[in-house]
C-alpha cells in the first residue's frame, strides 16, 4: 500500500464511539486525566470544544473503540479515574454520556478526524485537512488530522515537546540519529524532520493504529526519513540495532518514564539528548532523580498547564 486512500480502506471495521460531556469548568489537565480512563481500550481519543448551540464552550471527550461496549463498565472506569485525581462535577446519564455504534461504512481513522484552527507552536505551523491554504513560507508547516488527546499539537505535552525540539535546533546541535518512543500521531517525528533534514528517525508505538496514523501523517507529510515500527517500549531488538541515539524523545506518561529510564540511557550516546513529557509537575522531580542515576542531567523545562517536557543530556 502506498497511497492513504489504502491505508483508510484498510482500516474499515465495525466501532463504537463512547461520548462524554464534560463540565467547561475542568482545566485542560483534569480532562486530560479524565481521558485516561478508557485510554487502554481506545483506538482514538479525542478532545472536542463545542463551538455553537445553547452549550457552546463544553468539552466532549470522545474514544473510539473495537468492542461491545458494556454502559456499567464504562461509568464505573470514568468514576474510579475521577475518583483517584479528585475531580468532580462529572455526569455520566443518558444526556452526557453518549454510546454509539459507527457504521461500517465508516472507518476509524476518518472517524477520527476533527477540524480545528490552524495555529503556530513557535516556528512549527500545525493544521489540519480542512485546511486549504499555504502554510506560512516561515514556518515549518505540519499537517496533523488524527486530532488525538496527545496527538494533534494542542495539548501541553505535545506543546512542550515542540518547543524543546526547536530549542535544540537554534543550538549547535545536528543530530543524526532520533528516536521517538511512542509517536502517537508522528507529530514529533515529522517536526524532526522538518529541522533536521538529514537525520534518520525511527517512530515506534505499543499501537497498532498509532503506527498506522504515523505513516499516514508521514505520507501527508511527504516525509522520507522516518521508519514506523509497533513496539512496547524498547521491546524490539530493532530499535538498539538502529542505535545509539544522538536524540531520544518520550512523550508519554510518568510510570513507563521511569520504567524505561534505564533503557533509555543505554541506548543514548554520550552527549545526547532526551526530550521527556507526559508527567505533572509534582511528578518531574523524582523522574529527573532516577534519570540522574543514569548519568542524565536537566538541561532545560518547559511547563504548559501543569504538564512538564524536560530535556536532559547524557554525560560524555
Amino acid at each position: 500500500m502506498n497511497k492513504v486512500e489504502d491505508i483508510d480502506t484498510a482500516l474499515t471495521s465495525p466501532l463504537y464511539t463512547v461520548r462524554l460531556f464534560v463540565p467547561d469548568f475542568l482545566s485542560e489537565e483534569q480532562r486530560s486525566l479524565i481521558s485516561t480512563a478508557l485510554e487502554d481500550d481506545s483506538l482514538s481519543i479525542s478532545a472536542i470544544r463545542e463551538e455553537a448551540g445553547p452549550q457552546a464552550d463544553r468539552w466532549v471527550l470522545q474514544w473510539l473503540i473495537d468492542y461491545t461496549p458494556d454502559r456499567a463498565e464504562i461509568i464505573s472506569k470514568i468514576a474510579i479515574t475521577a475518583e483517584i485525581h479528585k475531580i468532580t462535577g462529572l455526569l455520566t446519564d443518558e444526556k452526557n454520556l453518549i454510546i454509539e455504534a459507527v457504521s461500517n461504512d465508516i472507518n476509524w481513522l476518518k472517524h477520527s478526524y476533527q477540524a480545528f484552527e490552524p495555529f503556530s507552536v513557535r516556528r512549527f505551523y500545525i493544521y489540519g485537512a480542512t485546511f486549504k491554504k499555504s502554510p506560512p513560507s516561515n514556518k515549518f508547516p505540519l499537517q496533523i488530522d488524527a486530532a488525538t488527546a496527545f496527538g494533534s499539537g494542542e495539548h501541553g505535552t505535545t506543546r512542550g515537546c515542540l518547543e524543546a525540539i526547536e530549542s535544540l535546533h537554534i543550538t549547535e546541535f545536528r543530530p543524526a540519529n532520533i528516536l521517538d518512543i511512542g509517536t502517537g500521531s508522528g507529530i514529533l517525528s515529522i517536526a524532526c524532520e522538518r529541522v533536521w533534514k538529514d537525520a534518520q528517525i525511527l517512530s515506534t508505538d505499543i499501537e497498532r493504529e498509532a503506527v498506522t496514523v504515523t505513516k499516514h501523517h508521514g505520507l501527508l507529510n511527504k516525509t522520507h526519513n522516518i521508519t514506523v515500527l509497533r513496539s512496547n517500549g524498547f521491546d524490539d531488538s530493532r530499535i538498539a540495532q538502529t542505535g545509539p541515539y544522538d536524540l531520544i524523545i518520550a512523550n508519554i506518561l510518568a510510570s513507563p518514564l521511569k520504567e524505561m529510564a534505564k533503557d533509555l540511557a543505554l541506548n543514548l550516546k554520550n552527549g545526547g539528548y532526551a526530550i521527556l513529557s507526559g508527567m505533572l509537575q509534582h511528578q518531574a522531580e523524582e523522574i529527573l532523580t532516577l534519570y540522574a542515576g543514569h548519568n542524565l542531567t536537566k538541561q532545560d523545562d518547559i511547563l504548559h498547564d501543569d504538564w512538564v517536557t524536560l530535556t536532559l543530556q547524557k554525560a560524555i
